[in-house]
């Protein structure tokens, strides 16, 4: 490669992105040529390939390629690194996750400074993500951020707690309150997610602790307000309670019934049995009330099912409206692609119970786009199977 970045064959990479420049397609650069990116059925991409990403850089690493994928549209804000063989077909992927979440993980070390804030790696000043945690250095120690110095967390007998600390729990939030902090800590994974919320003096001891709390029972403890969007962004349970991922899956089962509320920032949307009739299959968004379906929990699948809907705000204060809602299956032919719109699952109709000061309010969402169809994006599960 010359200093000017061209190859061999004169082809020029001038924002030193690993892409060869004005080319509609994505050229991976070498020293001896171009290749065009392309997955194991051949499929080549391009900046038009798909609203939800857009490819942000490559580097060659051993025989191959690793290149950054940045999320755009329902993805902004979370990267994906796909790796490619030495003739650019992609041979796997990362999930997607959060840019400060993969700076922490080393991607910076690949890539150089992707959040463009003048340091590769995390920068052990910064806050990146507003956790209230320092960015660098957790596994030596937490570090409180505050307005002055940042605090170490310490357990009651006065050692710094670190991410080495425990192989159970992790510190995921911090925030300052009148006599010190508060810290939450998150457990588990999935289905098995719980929480605990610790009382830090302003010196970082603690001198306090909740017990273990699942996701909904800790939205509905009355804690403090700012850890709500963590114990949502960290909980991913279903027969009750979902919340949206920032990770790579898509929210479990079909839309057939949304919920809303006057002030939807300040409530909490749970499901409840009607005259315990069981929830199998069923499951709630608990920020935007998305009431989900999965067919193959309930088989054979009924004409209409029953729930309830309770909307909680941070005062404590809950409205509970009941729902019917009738079902539709349509059946598609094997091997034929299926969509929401094709085949699965439907609502063909919904009746609910308004509670009389109206706090609580219904709609039903058609799905728009399909959440169970094969694809041939780069950063689906089902294109990265190993072509090399």
């Amino acid at each position: 490669m010359s200093s000017d970045g061209r190859n061999s064959r004169g082809e020029i990479d001038l924002d030193s992105n690993g892409f060869v420049d004005r080319s509609k397609r994505y050229k991976l650069l070498s020293g001896e040529g171009s290749l065009l990116l392309r997955n194991w059925k051949g499929q080549k991409f391009s900046d038009a390939s798909s609203p939800r990403w857009d490819a942000e850089k490559a580097v060659a690493e051993g025989s191959g390629f690793k290149i950054l994928l940045q999320g755009q549209g329902s993805k902004e804000g979370l990267v994906k690194v796909l790796e490619a063989n030495a003739s650019g077909v992609i041979n796997g992927a990362s999930k997607w996750q959060a840019e400060s979440k993969a700076i922490k993980g080393g991607l910076e070390s690949i890539f150089g400074d992707v959040n463009q804030d003048g340091y590769t790696g995390a920068d052990p000043r910064r806050d990146a993500d507003g956790d209230g945690l320092l960015d660098g250095g957790q596994s030596k120690a937490y570090k409180l951020r505050t307005e002055s110095k940042p605090i170490t967390l310490k357990s009651k007998e006065g050692d710094p707690l670190s991410s080495e600390s425990s192989k159970r729990w992790d510190a995921v939030q911090a925030v300052v309150v009148d006599n010190g902090f508060q810290v939450l800590l998150q457990k588990g994974k999935r289905s098995k997610t719980a929480f605990q919320l610790l009382d830090v003096n302003s010196d970082g001891v603690i001198t306090g602790k909740t017990s273990w709390l699942p996701a909904v029972e800790a939205l509905l403890a009355g804690w403090d307000s700012r850890f709500r969007k963590s114990i949502l962004a960290k909980d991913s349970s279903g027969g009750g309670i979902t919340a949206a991922s920032v990770e790579d899956d898509a929210p479990v089962g079909q839309l057939i019934y949304t919920a809303s509320a006057e002030d939807a920032s300040d409530v909490t949307f749970t499901l409840e049995s009607l005259s315990e009739l069981p929830l199998a299959g069923l499951s709630i968004d608990a920020a935007s009330g998305e009431v989900r379906l999965d067919p193959a929990a309930l088989v054979p699948l009924p004409d209409s099912i029953g729930f309830a809907v309770v909307a909680t705000d941070l005062a404590g204060n809950s409205n509970r409206l009941d729902v019917q809602v009738s079902l539709s299956k349509t059946i598609v032919d094997p091997g034929e692609a299926s969509t929401e719109s094709e085949g699965g699952v439907s609502a063909l109709s919904v009746e609910d119970t308004v509670p009389d000061d109206g706090v609580v309010g219904v709609g039903v969402e058609e799905p728009t786009e399909s959440e169970g169809s094969t694809s041939d994006d780069p950063d689906d599960g089902d294109s990265v199977t190993d072509g090399s």
